[in-house]
């Protein structure tokens, strides 16, 4: 056998078949109808939920969001 000396190596990738669509004028509205939700339900989810990565998120929002709303001295 022959020795070979490999100077490159070139991967070509196909990118997957896109699934998004421009949002429809129904879609906007009904985003624009969504009421936030406030600390108090973020606070009842996280007392319901058991100790998870999910449960700790929630607490960190709540932080961040009080954190935010107190007025600085």
């Amino acid at each position: 056998m022959k020795e070979q000396e490999v100077t490159s190596i070139r991967i070509m990738v196909q990118p997957e078949i896109s699934t998004w669509r421009a949002p429809t004028p129904t879609s906007i509205r009904l985003a624009a109808e969504k009421t936030p939700i406030s600390e108090r339900q973020l606070d009842d989810l996280a007392e319901k939920l058991a100790d998870s990565p999910l449960k700790k998120a929630i607490q960190q929002m709540v932080s961040k969001r009080k954190r935010a709303l107190t007025p600085k001295i």
